[in-house]
């Protein structure tokens, strides 16, 4: 079975997501929201822009959110998680970043 892209996206995948997104957790510099998914898996979405920190911090916050989506299994559910994060939420510490995400598919 070939490995599903979790986070790769099309424009018009991008800004559909963005239109059909809704809040679900907001947390000291980080937000995030959920979306449903045309596809039959669920997708990541990470924004991190320059100000939230240097790249091998926003590097790490991706490889961590992309951790605890695959660990989890997350892919699972039919929905598009987008992650916003700035400088506060950059720095957050893995177990603390794992709860909020999953509260996310309660």
């Amino acid at each position: 079975m070939p490995r599903i892209k979790l986070s790769s996206f099309s424009r018009t995948e991008i800004s559909d997501a963005f239109k059909r997104a809704r809040l679900k957790v907001r947390y000291s510099g980080l937000k995030l929201l959920v979306a449903p998914s045309d596809r039959g898996h669920g997708k990541l979405l990470i924004v991190t822009p320059r100000r939230s920190g240097n790249s091998p911090q926003r590097n790490l916050f991706r490889r961590r959110m992309k951790a605890l989506f695959r660990e989890n299994n997350l892919s699972k559910h039919s929905i598009t998680l987008i992650a916003l994060v700035d400088r506060n939420g950059i720095e957050l510490s893995f177990k603390k970043l794992e709860q909020l995400v999953l509260s996310c598919f309660e």
